[in-house]
């Protein structure tokens, strides 16, 4: 008979093991990485990784964005209190006629863009928010990173995907390995014959951060101190074509309307690249491209062969 220790130890085994899979079949056709921008006002800083600024690995893809862009074409829709608001003109009916889409759109007719009613390569949408608390900011800031490092470690060679036919299965293969192989360095959890718990602390900090599984997206951001700031809040941006973005709002006082109000203006024009010359998004790809390519050349040095993607299996065993 199975003490109630070993059934509790159990039961949370396979708990985490189903987070880390919702987790991972959440992220898994996403891509992601762009050097973040960062603005400040009064009352917050805003961090906004943008998925225009992400090299593709198909270009095509990256060759119709630059297009779109240059025609100042966006599109995009903001979850927001519980309601999916259009910022967009749809084939239904007009933009949401919330202040806050009035604020937004009123900036980009300011910025000569033209919201269009299909979505576009450009296009985006924006999740809800997700509050983190202070304590965790840092370790989610971590995880984060860890899997997108993994990924691109995962997808091969950066120099050699343009060329693949196969570019389109590696994406979402890559993400999930990398996320499966991250919650298990981290937080001492395997996915196999056997399930591996690590220390409680491990085990606290991974069930807290497989909270956020529908914010989380795979990107690097620096830290900061964050002594001046009370709480934050983070929200995924979900592209239409397998990049990932993310808008994170450190709030230096107790949050109101009005600061969340000023900085979701601030970070969804800002998504749409509307203030940003088609240039620049050109050269932070090829920042993106980069650090690609950095993060395989020391995986190669420090792990000679094994950098390479993994064997897609196919059936079962």
């Amino acid at each position: 008979m199975k003490s109630t220790q070993n059934t509790a130890v159990e039961k949370l085994v396979k708990r985490a093991a189903f987070a880390l899979a919702l987790v991972t079949t959440t992220l898994a056709s996403i891509t992601a990485q762009a050097a973040p921008l960062v603005f400040e006002t009064e009352a917050t800083k805003i961090i906004v990784v943008r998925p225009i600024d992400v090299w593709r690995i198909d270009p095509a893809i990256g060759k119709d964005s630059l297009e779109e862009h240059k025609n100042k074409r966006v599109s995009y829709v903001l979850a927001h209190g519980g309601a999916k608001l259009n910022g967009s003109p749809t084939l239904f009916g007009s933009a949401s006629s919330h202040p806050l889409i009035k604020d937004i759109n009123n900036k980009l007719e300011q910025l000569g863009a033209e919201r269009t009613r299909s979505v576009g390569v450009n296009g985006f949408y924006v999740e809800e928010a997700t509050q983190v608390s202070k304590e965790l900011i840092e370790n989610l800031f971590e995880y984060q990173a860890d899997i997108y490092q993994q990924m691109v470690i995962s997808q091969g060679n950066p120099d050699e995907l343009q060329s693949k036919n196969s570019r389109n299965k590696v994406l979402g293969v890559a993400l999930a390995t990398a996320t499966t192989i991250v919650a298990g360095q981290r937080f001492g959890l395997g996915l196999g014959s056997q399930t591996v718990l690590g220390s409680g602390t491990a085990r606290d900090l991974y069930s807290a951060v497989s909270r956020y599984d529908n914010s989380i997206s795979p990107v690097e951001i620096s830290t900061f101190p964050l002594d001046g700031f009370k709480s934050f809040e983070i929200r995924r941006v979900n592209p239409p074509n397998r990049t990932m973005g993310q808008i994170i709002i450190a709030y230096k006082d107790e949050k109101t309307e009005a600061a969340e109000h000023e900085a979701l203006v601030i970070a969804v024009v800002a998504l749409t690249g509307a203030n940003s010359t088609t240039a620049e998004i050109e050269q932070a790809r090829k920042e993106d491209f980069a650090r690609r390519k950095a993060i395989w050349d020391k995986c190669v040095a420090d792990g000679g062969g094994t950098c390479k993607p993994e064997p897609i299996r196919r059936g079962g065993g």
